[in-house]
């Protein structure tokens, strides 16, 4: 959902900026981060011949987060598409049991780094100042 900001300079002249709220690029960065980071510390409990369904869970739990943090509200389409997807990805996860599960683990993790590649919007920038291009006159 948009927000209105108000920019005091000009506020007589123009409306108020429509932008994306903040919050939106850091839950959804921190879901994809957070399940990139319990993927890795499932690698490890591999590694050491410990029982990773803990960490498993906690992945399953933000991965199952991500439709409605990065589907925009009005497409439908999208909204399913990564349902349909993190669905697959927590059914593999639950599949691992043991180091037999280290290369479904690395394509879930794979998985996720697309997704913060494709979906995950950085932080708003300022725009640049009118007149300040490289422009020569």
């Amino acid at each position: 959902m948009p927000v209105a900001t108000l920019s005091f300079a000009d506020a007589d002249r123009r409306p108020p900026e429509v932008r994306p709220p903040e919050a939106v690029p850091s839950l959804s960065l921190a879901l994809v981060e957070g399940a990139r980071e319990c993927l890795e510390l499932a690698r490890q409990c591999i590694r050491h011949g410990s029982d990773p369904r803990r960490q498993l869970r906690w992945a399953m739990v933000r991965i199952r987060k991500l439709p409605e943090a990065l589907a925009p509200p009005e497409d439908a389409e999208i909204l399913a598409c990564l349902v349909d997807l993190t669905e697959y990805m927590c059914r593999e996860l639950r599949s691992i049991r043991d180091a037999t599960g280290v290369a479904t683990l690395e394509r879930m993790y794979d998985l996720l780094c697309e997704i913060r590649r494709a979906w995950v919007v950085q932080p708003l920038t300022a725009p640049a100042p009118r007149g300040a291009g490289g422009g020569q006159g």
